[in-house]
């Protein structure tokens, strides 16, 4: 069976969050990065408020969370 993550990835508009976040880490210390990782939230806000019963919403608010949280010790 496979993992919960596996079939959030399998969702276009995960797969291009997860796809953002991670263009975005490998250039963090690039200003204009900072519009992937927006676009990222923005593309998982969207699509939550799409689809409010999906299955992967605890998935999607790790992602943000996770996501969020990286850079911190670089601040």
């Amino acid at each position: 069976m496979p993992s919960a993550s596996a079939g959030a990835r399998g969702v276009p508009e995960i797969r291009e969050a997860v796809q953002l976040f991670e263009a975005w880490e490998r250039s963090v210390n690039d200003v204009h990065a900072a519009r992937g990782f927006t676009e990222a939230v923005q593309i998982l806000e969207d699509y939550l408020e799409r689809e409010p019963d999906t299955p992967h919403r605890s998935f999607i608010q790790n992602l943000k969370l996770s996501n969020t949280r990286r850079p911190l010790p670089q601040l």
